[in-house]
């Protein structure tokens, strides 16, 4: 009774580790628990339920080919069949068992063969590993008397390599010092020329610029006492453009750099002040975001050929409308003066012969590509071209 007992809870056991194998899919231990739930059958005597078991677990150890499993599913069998007296299948089940128990022989027999098979080669492994060590420390012994060899040899070209490095260094700080020093004497000569340059501005506006306002205090005097002296207000205008012109030359030679953007704002400003006075329409327009430091040079010809197109479309094209243009792109900056008059024949034009000549000449002094072109039909448009990085 107490075997039973065992058996029947065997088998409760057995079936809850049935169902976890299932779930995780192990087939070699669900195979495992089915033998055990066939063998507890048989000892409860419900050998329907035992066979039936049997086979199940026989399936599974097939497909993974488990041959000690399959020996003792035989051996269950055999009882089976035993206790229901059918000879026939026992003698089968038996049968089995001695294919399978070949089987398990052949099995421990390949791994004890295998096994001194592998003996027998770690002991060649560690006989051939004994004697490449003794050839290492032969050739270990003589690595390190090449070496040293080898060493005494380096520290004579390291003393060398040394040697040759430090010359070049101190060739490099002779070299090194020249250009500092070239560096020097250009920095002490751009701030020479700065010193001039603002000496020069000074005297233009302490001397010629006080003399210029004299005169044109003098002149608003005279012209204040007779009104109708045209004579009088003629030079009154020209002293005063003239002083206007001083003002822009000391601008340009003034110490500090200059930009482009303050060229722009100049030419604005100009612009602006033009066209207080005109009879026709000037206006500025600046779709330029290029900015860049320009020589007192290039400051001054590039304002005066904008001041040379403006006052030429003034006084000789009879346009309504005057346009002063800053575009850029990516290497250039382009700076037009167009207007809607009625144009001329840049080569044959007598009035503005000397006028464009100066322009030109202007232009090539700074390096600046300058075209003119003009028809009677879209009047005149003149183009400065300047490139910057």
């Amino acid at each position: 009774l107490d075997k039973r007992n065992m058996c029947d809870s065997a088998l409760m056991y057995n079936r809850d580790a049935l169902r976890i194998f299932l779930e995780l899919q192990n087939e070699f231990h669900r195979s495992q628990v089915l033998y055990s739930m066939g063998k507890n059958h048989i000892c409860l005597g419900n050998l329907d339920s035992a066979e039936f078991f049997l086979q199940q677990a026989e399936i599974l150890a097939k497909e993974k080919e488990n041959v000690f499993t399959l020996r003792n599913i035989s051996e269950q069998y055999i009882k089976v069949f035993k206790e229901r007296q059918d000879w026939r299948k026992a003698y089968e089940a038996s049968h089995q068992l001695r294919i399978y128990e070949d089987s398990l022989f052949s099995m421990e027999k390949a791994e004890a063969i295998f096994e001194i098979k592998e003996k027998f080669e770690s002991e060649q492994k560690n006989r051939l590993i004994a004697e490449q060590n003794a050839a290492l420390a032969s050739q270990n012994e003589d690595l390190a008397k090449s070496e040293l060899e080898n060493s005494q040899k380096n520290f004579w070209i390291l003393l060398m390599a040394g040697g040759v490095l430090g010359t070049i260094f101190l060739l490099f700080l002779g070299y090194r010092r020249a250009q500092q020093k070239q560096e020097l004497l250009i920095r002490e000569k751009e701030i020479k020329v700065k010193e001039e340059k603002l000496r020069i501005s000074k005297e233009l506006h302490d001397n010629i610029g006080a003399r210029l306002s004299h005169i044109i205090s003098s002149l608003e005097i005279r012209l204040f006492r007779n009104k109708e002296d045209d004579e009088i207000a003629a030079i009154s205008v020209f002293a005063k453009d003239t002083m206007n012109q001083l003002r822009e030359a000391i601008w340009a030679v003034s110490s500090k750099a200059i930009f482009y953007s303050e060229l722009k704002q100049r030419v604005e400003r100009y612009i602006e002040q033009v066209d207080a006075i005109a009879t026709c329409g000037i206006s500025c327009i600046n779709s330029c975001n290029a900015d860049f430091e320009l020589s007192s040079t290039q400051t001054i010809n590039m304002f005066r050929i904008i001041q040379e197109g403006v006052n030429n479309a003034l006084k000789y094209s009879a346009a309504s409308q005057i346009i002063v243009r800053f575009e850029n792109n990516e290497h250039q900056v382009i700076v037009s003066i167009s207007d809607n008059g009625c144009g001329f024949d840049p080569e044959q034009s007598s009035k503005l012969g000397s006028g464009l000549k100066g322009m030109k000449s202007r232009a090539e002094e700074i390096g600046v590509e300058l075209s003119i072109n003009s028809s009677a039909e879209s009047g005149t448009r003149i183009t400065m071209t300047l490139g910057y990085q």
